[in-house]
């Protein structure tokens, strides 16, 4: 699990994006994790009508490690 807190940008996409959490450690999650982030959209209008760019954003992303084959 790889935990990332951002800003909502302009366009819904994610900026300032930085690693709050990585478990497990040692495997770079976090780093493939930053180097997703700006693919990520996300709504700019709330449903009640209010702007959400410049917003903060956690982003909690599970990651699956497949043991090898044996």
């Amino acid at each position: 699990m790889v935990v990332l807190d951002c800003t909502v940008q302009a366009g819904g996409s994610l900026g300032g994006c930085k690693v709050t959490s990585e478990d497990p450690s040692g495997f770079a999650l976090g780093q493939a994790a930053l180097l997703l982030a700006p693919k990520f959209r996300v709504k700019v209008w709330s449903d009640d009508g209010m702007p959400l760019v410049g917003g903060a954003l956690r982003a909690p992303i599970r990651v699956k490690l497949d043991t090898p084959a044996k």
